[in-house]
């Protein structure tokens, strides 16, 4: 429930300057997705289409502030010492990504975790270095729209027509008339149709997320890129593998 209430704030309260004039920022959009059962319309939280070209455009400088706060140092991390102790010098952060479970927080706090923190201290006190070359290539790969590596076409694919779903026949005629396989050729065409332009749309909801993470990490490295050094805080998950934060 209070999930749906914040749901429903950022929908109703969420705005954008648009040309001079204040837009909701986010649009609730049915999309179909594709389930045991055949396909069901799953509702999202849409991005305003000139707000998404808007970020798309300014590579997303008037919002960098706000993308991520935690990002590589330029300073080797602060070693693990204790669950809540270690990685970033001013920013709190979890030595286990628990996602709010108690349990495991709980576990963790009682454990021996020596071998571990050791293990996170080594792998953040390599250093790294951004190749600037190979960042020229990737903006300008993004900058000509030529998909490359993790570089993402800037071309939606075409979608068909979403397929208008014949009328609901409370009965249907006996099996084997030729009334009942007219009417079951219609709803087979609509399913194969509507699977179609379900794959389309999907295609193109899964482009704009790449696009988006595309020019994240273009302007991560653009930053980052004439320092001697940068290092990566690393993390565990629940299972015990390695990622930096």
């Amino acid at each position: 429930q209070l999930g749906s209430m914040l749901y429903e704030t950022l929908l109703q309260n969420a705005e954008v300057e648009i040309d001079g004039k204040k837009v909701k920022a986010f649009h609730r959009e049915l999309v179909p997705e594709k389930t045991r059962k055949g396909y069901k319309m799953i509702g999202y939280a849409s991005l305003n289409e000139a707000l998404y070209h808007r970020i798309k455009t300014e590579d997303i400088t008037s919002f960098a502030a706000h993308s991520t706060r935690q990002k590589p140092m330029i300073v080797p991390p602060k070693p693990w010492t204790s669950p809540r102790d270690g990685c970033y010098l001013w920013l709190k952060s979890d030595l286990m990504r628990f996602h709010g479970s108690k349990r495991q927080a709980e576990a963790l706090n009682m454990a021996d975790n020596t071998v571990l923190l050791d293990g996170l201290n080594v792998l953040g006190s390599v250093p790294w270095k951004i190749n600037k070359r190979l960042v020229e290539v990737s903006q300008k790969c993004w900058e000509d729209n030529i998909p490359l590596g993790d570089i993402p076409s800037q071309t939606d694919i075409d979608v068909p027509d979403k397929p208008i779903k014949p009328e609901f026949v409370p009965e249907w005629p006996e099996k084997g008339t030729p009334a009942y396989d007219a009417l079951l050729k219609e709803w087979e065409q609509y399913r194969d149709a509507f699977q179609r332009f379900s794959r389309k749309h999907r295609q193109n909801m899964d482009l704009r997320g790449l696009r988006c993470s595309a020019i994240l990490k273009l302007d991560q490295a653009k930053k980052f890129q004439d320092f001697d050094s940068i290092f990566f805080p690393y993390n565990v998950d629940f299972r015990g593998r390695a990622y930096p934060i």
